[in-house]
């Protein structure tokens, strides 16, 4: 049985006629002989079989047509339509092809259908009521702006047009509006829908464009409306655009037809913006846009909300979005987020080259609260540079209170003629901001060329209260300029505070590497808490369980390594900080700080700036 009453009317574009006084283009068949009487009685037609569609024909004729299933052994149908009686060999009606019947003007239609055939007595008549819904007109699309006038394509069946220009309202008649004069100064948005009769018409959606502060340019505006769901953003059809530009965070741009696009092995999506296939309008101009990849307002009171491994990948969204708004705003609220639940990497698919975490590359103004939660299982296997989760932490960015579990990041060289930068840290490359309170239990991190920070590389701000445990390892070296021998459990480089963290069971390994026939050990600065303490850097009651360093370099005057930092140009001091085990290539090193030819210190191992 078909539904009734599916759906109102379909489209309702390029028609041509108005409704009322139209003459009939299609009449039905002329009866093939009379009905005859006393043979048994045609079955009634079935009311709830009875279903309307409100379309738009080819004819350019708009019509309201009643179906119904056909009664077995009918040749006829009598309709009769507010007391107007017509003729039927099939088993619809189009209204609108019968110029006897007259469009009811409060769009009530009140109907009675029975079925005849020769020999046949008729059946009953049944009854059916069925209120118009109206077509929402649509179809309108720019054509040009010439001298400050705006025009646009119109629907023929339109009545007039409500036209909103920055907000506001005003009624025109035809297909243009005049833009020139005080009232429109400066850039405008303008908004277009065409009329309905209210009735048997609506009136449509908007339809909107862009136009520059002196009115000689118009373009399409960003699309406004998104859907995300499963790493794929969706968005609704703009009205006579066939491509978009897909524009990522990093301003990539990719040309789609399609009204989705998957993001989850690529960049988020920063917008997307219409192509325009008019000469006299241009496509959409790339701009912020709102797309909701979170839940959340992204206040402190309201954070965005990450459940998901995907869910990371928005942050760089949201913060591109936030360092548009700084440029305009210096005193832009900045971003919060939280870290909803404790999510398994293993649960996801991998991404390229094996990894299950994409390294968030916009700078970090906002904060990101770990709420204890658990990221466990992170993959990484990266030959493109170095890696972290954040690239850049900012003077006013924090990450905080975060549980790492079993990360297992590799990362290396191209190959050796054409060197990178293979560095290695869990939570930032470099920090401008504040790093508390993260955990990082049972690492497994490698690098061929680069260097490894276990919370941070480079700190130029604070890191405090977190905790490293896990096995850190130099596999292979860069070119004789590259630097790529620093090891340490909280911070590779430090030119900033680093305060209060502890190493629990640390394990650095070295790798004995080719040089000229010989080979020598790839790792000549490391420590529990951080390799190199630059002038200005103060690292102050840090504490190590247990160090143990193997197959690194001996200690010598440019080889130094410690239990809490391997050299020291800035400040160190001790405090509250407990001393543990440290091994250097299998020997147990007591001294507090290295000295003469043996570089060796449970706290430092050379120092050239202030110890306390």
């Amino acid at each position: 049985m078909k539904k009734r009453l599916i759906g109102s009317i379909v489209a309702c574009a390029a028609v041509g006629l108005a409704f009322f006084g139209l003459n009939a283009c299609d009449k039905a068949p002329a009866d093939s002989g009379t009905n005859g009487s006393g043979g048994d009685v045609l079955a009634k037609v079935d009311v709830n079989s009875i279903y309307v569609t409100e379309e738009v024909f080819l004819s350019g004729k708009l019509g309201t047509v009643f179906s119904w299933d056909a009664v077995e052994n009918a040749t006829n149908y009598i309709f009769n339509c507010n007391g107007t009686e017509v003729k039927s060999s099939y088993p619809s009606v189009t209204v609108q092809s019968y110029s006897q019947i007259t469009l009811p003007s409060d769009g009530v239609f009140n109907i009675t259908i029975s079925a005849t055939a020769y020999g046949y007595t008729p059946s009953e008549p049944v009854s059916y009521t069925y209120t118009v819904r109206g077509c929402e007109l649509n179809g309108i699309s720019f054509t040009s702006i010439d001298d400050g006038i705006l025009k646009w394509k119109a629907d023929s069946l339109a009545k007039g047009y409500l036209v909103s220009v920055n907000g506001v309202e005003v009624t025109v008649e035809t297909n243009e509006i005049d833009l020139r004069g005080a009232a429109y100064a400066g850039p405008l948005s303008v908004k277009v829908r065409a009329k309905g009769d209210g009735l048997y018409t609506k009136t449509g959606a908007p339809v909107t464009v862009k136009v520059n502060a002196d009115h000689t340019k118009a373009y399409l505006p960003a699309v406004e409306e998104y859907t995300v769901s499963n790493g794929v953003v969706s968005w609704k059809a703009v009205p006579g655009v066939t491509k978009y530009k897909v524009v990522d965070v990093e301003r990539n741009v990719q040309v789609v037809s399609a009204l989705s696009y998957d993001y989850s092995e690529r960049l988020p999506v920063y917008g997307v913006y219409p192509v325009s296939n008019v000469e006299g309008i241009e496509s959409a101009v790339v701009e912020p846009v709102s797309i909701p990849y979170l839940d959340g307002e992204g206040t402190n009171e309201s954070p965005y909300k990450i459940k998901t491994p995907i869910d990371f990948r928005a942050i760089d969204y949201y913060e591109a979005c936030y360092a548009e708004r700084l440029k305009a705003d210096g005193n832009a609220p900045r971003v919060s987020y939280v870290v909803n639940n404790s999510i398994d990497f293993n649960a996801v698919s991998v991404l390229e080259e094996e990894s299950n975490f994409h390294t968030l590359t916009q700078p970090f103004y906002g904060t990101l609260n770990g709420n204890g939660k658990e990221l466990s299982n992170i993959r990484i296997r990266n030959r493109s540079g170095y890696w972290a989760m954040f690239d850049f932490i900012t003077k006013v960015g924090a990450v905080m209170n975060m549980k790492f579990i079993s990360p297992d990041i590799q990362n290396s060289m191209i190959q050796p003629t054409l060197p990178i930068n293979a560095s290695v840290s869990t939570v930032a490359y470099k920090n401008y901001g504040v790093i508390s309170q993260i955990t990082v239990k049972d690492a497994n991190y490698k690098t061929a060329g680069g260097e490894i920070g276990g919370i941070c590389w480079d700190n130029r701000g604070t890191v405090q209260n977190c905790e490293f445990g896990g096995v850190i390892e130099q596999k292979a070296t860069g070119q004789p300029n590259q630097a790529c021998y620093e090891m340490a459990g909280i911070v590779a480089e430090n030119n900033g505070i680093v305060r209060n963290n502890s190493v629990t069971s640390l394990e650095i390994r070295g790798t004995a590497i080719p040089d000229n026939g010989s080979s020598y050990n790839n790792v000549r600065c490391a420590a529990g808490i951080v390799s190199v303490n630059r002038a200005g850097g103060t690292v102050s009651n840090n504490s190590f369980g247990t160090v143990t360093m193997k197959n690194v370099l001996n200690a010598i005057t440019e080889h130094e390594f410690g239990g809490v930092v391997a050299y020291n140009a800035g400040t160190v001091i001790k405090g509250t900080g407990s001393l543990g085990t440290f091994t250097h290539n299998g020997t147990p090193v007591d001294d507090e700080v290295g000295s003469g030819s043996s570089l060796l210190g449970k706290l430092i191992g050379k120092n050239e700036g202030s110890k306390a």
